[in-house]
């Protein structure tokens, strides 16, 4: 063989190589879907019990206070997800 193309062909050694890193690429790509997944889970979680927080609000099973409170809480936690979902993607 030519030196040309035996310095552009892949070895054996160096196709495992490739195969392995490639694996372990696509696994950790799954991993993400997964995890983003979730944080989207939760997000929507979220959603639902601050329209439910609003409706005890109303009908005031709940003072205002309380209310804030659990506000104040819920947009933390929405804050961290959508950061997490923001990184994965």
């Amino acid at each position: 063989m030519p030196a040309l193309f035996r310095s552009i062909t892949i070895t054996e050694s160096d196709r495992s190589k490739l195969r392995e890193e490639l694996d372990r690429l696509f696994e950790a790509e799954v991993d993400d879907n997964e995890e983003l997944k979730r944080a989207e889970a939760r997000l929507v979680k979220l959603e639902r019990m601050e329209k439910n927080l609003q409706r005890l609000a109303l009908e005031e099973e709940i003072s205002f206070e309380d209310l804030k409170e659990y506000r104040l809480e819920i947009e933390a936690k929405w804050s961290r997800l959508k950061t997490t979902g923001d990184a994965i993607r």
